[in-house]
């Protein structure tokens, strides 16, 4: 009996008015290890439109299609898996890399754990040009549903997963222009289990996108009837920790008094935030210019401490 190849992983990378990072980050695909790819580019209403250059354009692994208008990376992504054809599914925004071996591991360890897992995530380094800002390594005895409550945990650019269960969830909410991911995500972890792959797999660019503070209280507004079942003690912890993401955002739009409001909130919502709290509170008070400067001087003095340590204090789980 003739034996199957490796199942097809399709890749969509979503891009806009970015030709050279979107040409990366398709030349990143291609170099994987993992041999069973296709690669789908939306273009989102670039001007003008997206030409990808040789030899990408003429590789028969790779599909440039174009969507009128900008309707925002949830919505060309699932523009994109509409075209897709492969059992599996990656997403790479065209800012971020896979590293060779990114596909090759991720699909191993989801055959390796079987049907009852359906997506694997990966670790990243967090990059600001030249100068890594974090890396990141999945925590695999996570509770991926109340972990997601709290933060955006899974990135696009780091998950595989079925193309099927995708489809079953309806793909990203394309009302939302930010967060969809992770809107994604909390409805993913309610069936659906992932596994945490402890490797650094992908290389992610620090962005700033505009409209943030919006989104994301949007996104604290959706989880809301969630966090009205958690036991007390956490649903306090999880509205205090975004409070104060809230206020880092209020801050970084440099509204102080939005700022100093969502951090008195945090206060009042969970007394034990008090130390990050009066922090921000702080941070509020001084602005931004004098609030970066002091990051600047605290992170000359402790990172090389910690080091000495043992701790490297880029890595969060």
């Amino acid at each position: 009996m003739a034996r199957s190849g490796p199942p097809l992983v399709s890749v969509v990378i979503p891009t806009r008015d970015r030709p050279a990072l979107a040409a990366r980050a398709v030349a990143s695909v291609l170099e994987q290890t993992y041999p069973a790819l296709e690669v789908v580019v939306v273009d989102d209403g670039s001007q003008p439109p997206l030409a990808l250059p040789e030899p990408l354009a003429g590789d028969p692994r790779v599909r440039l299609v174009r969507c009128a208008g900008g309707r925002g990376a949830g919505a060309a992504r699932n523009a994109g898996v509409a075209l897709c054809r492969g059992p599996l599914l990656a997403f790479l925004d065209d800012d971020d890399r896979f590293r060779p071996a990114k596909l090759e591991r991720q699909v191993a360890a989801l055959v390796a754990a079987g049907d009852g897992v359906d997506a694997v995530e990966s670790g990243y380094e967090l990059w600001d040009g030249d100068r890594l800002v974090r890396r990141y390594l999945p925590a695999p005895d996570r509770d991926l549903a109340r972990t997601l409550l709290e933060a955006p945990r899974m990135q696009p650019s780091t998950v595989l997963l079925r193309t099927a269960v995708f489809r079953e969830l309806g793909g990203f909410d394309p009302t939302l222009r930010r967060v969809e991911d992770w809107e994604l995500w909390v409805r993913f972890a309610d069936r659906h289990r992932a596994l945490a792959l402890r490797e650094v797999l992908v290389d992610r660019a620090v962005s700033a996108p505009a409209g943030e503070l919006r989104w994301y209280g949007e996104l604290v507004r959706r989880l809301e009837p969630r966090l009205a079942a958690l036991p007390e003690p956490e649903r306090a912890r999880i509205r205090a920790v975004h409070l104060l993401v809230l206020s880092h955002l209020h801050a970084r739009e440099g509204d102080r008094a939005g700022a100093r409001a969502r951090a008195l909130e945090a206060l009042r919502v969970r007394p034990r935030s008090a130390p990050r709290a009066l922090l921000y509170l702080a941070r509020s008070v001084l602005g931004e210019r004098a609030w970066e400067a002091g990051k600047r001087t605290l992170r000359l003095a402790v990172h090389p401490l910690l080091r000495r340590l043992g701790r490297d204090p880029r890595v969060s789980s």
